[in-house]
């Protein structure tokens, strides 16, 4: 790997990172998974950790409890968006983007108050509109898996999808949508394990086909392509993109200014790294198309 290597280490001449954690396989087997500089040992992942959502309501749909058309509303009574489905939710047309942009001190319950409470975006048709979510859907997300469940979301990630991918050193402590954590080996694992020990091969499809194509991302202010909680490859020059190299069917997600992993089915390969350091998002974009770039032509996977 030593184009990647290289350019790692420019990024720490740079000043953009101090470090940063590297996993790669193909075909369920490691081929990379070093650090180099300095980094801790576990990481934020930040909204790369989104994905865990959505396959905890797709474990959820295999066993019979919702359907991705279900309303909100109906595990929710008193979230106040009844045009609002859960397939909403998941590809970021639900339209209650900005409540907040984080919270921070108040309790779970009090933040699903909140978000319940909020209107739509002025002039919003939930699904005919599109913008990234922060937070606020993916709590939405969380508190339906919890009330169907039975479990705090935390919990239901932990028992359900973590153990089963050997993940014991990963956690969501709050946020579904920004606070999971863990060493970047075990995010890898996360897209591993998909369709090898946590869902059906079926689900995995579900989830990673194109359920929203072609939109204007009002927040990111760029067409991007959806999956059900999944970044889907929309070509080498969107934010957090997978690269010039990436096949058409590549899925994942980035974490703001220092994550990034997915899964290229059809070269059966597995990504996942993370800088220990967030240079501003021009700067990112360049640091991650560049990475990218490098691991491909390292492992001659060159498109």
């Amino acid at each position: 790997m030593d184009r990647t290597r290289q350019i790692i280490a420019d990024g720490i001449a740079a000043g953009w990172h101090t470090g940063a954690q590297l996993y790669v396989s193909r075909r369920g087997e490691p081929v990379a998974d070093f650090a180099v500089g300095d980094t801790p040992a576990v990481l934020p992942w930040l909204s790369a950790g989104k994905p865990v959502a959505a396959v905890a309501v797709a474990l959820l749909r295999e066993r019979g409890r919702l359907d991705f058309d279900d309303p909100v509303a109906r595990f929710l009574p008193e979230f106040g968006k009844p045009a609002v489905t859960v397939r909403h939710l998941l590809t970021h047309t639900g339209g209650f983007r900005f409540i907040r942009r984080h919270w921070t001190t108040e309790s779970w319950d009090e933040i699903i108050a909140e978000i319940c409470a909020a209107p739509l975006d002025a002039g919003w048709v939930p699904g005919q509109k599109a913008g990234y979510h922060l937070e606020s859907s993916w709590y939405i997300l969380g508190e339906v898996v919890r009330r169907v469940s039975g479990r705090s979301f935390a919990e239901f990630a932990r028992a359900e999808i973590f153990e089963p991918a050997g993940m014991r050193n990963s956690a969501i402590p709050g946020s579904p949508g920004r606070s999971a954590l863990g060493p970047v080996r075990e995010l890898g694992w996360f897209y591993e394990k998909l369709g090898r020990g946590i869902l059906t091969a079926e689900s995995v499809w579900q989830l990673t086909a194109r359920h929203r194509a072609g939109m204007l991302d009002v927040t990111f202010g760029m067409v991007m392509d959806w999956g059900l909680g999944f970044m889907l490859n929309t070509g080498p020059h969107t934010p957090y993109s997978y690269g010039p190299h990436a096949s058409a069917n590549t899925f994942g997600h980035g974490g703001r200014q220092s994550v990034l992993a997915f899964c290229d089915p059809d070269r059966q390969l597995v990504v996942a790294w993370a800088c220990a350091g967030q240079p501003g998002e021009a700067a990112h974009q360049r640091r991650a198309l560049a990475l990218n770039t490098a691991i491909y032509e390292d492992l001659g996977l060159v498109a």
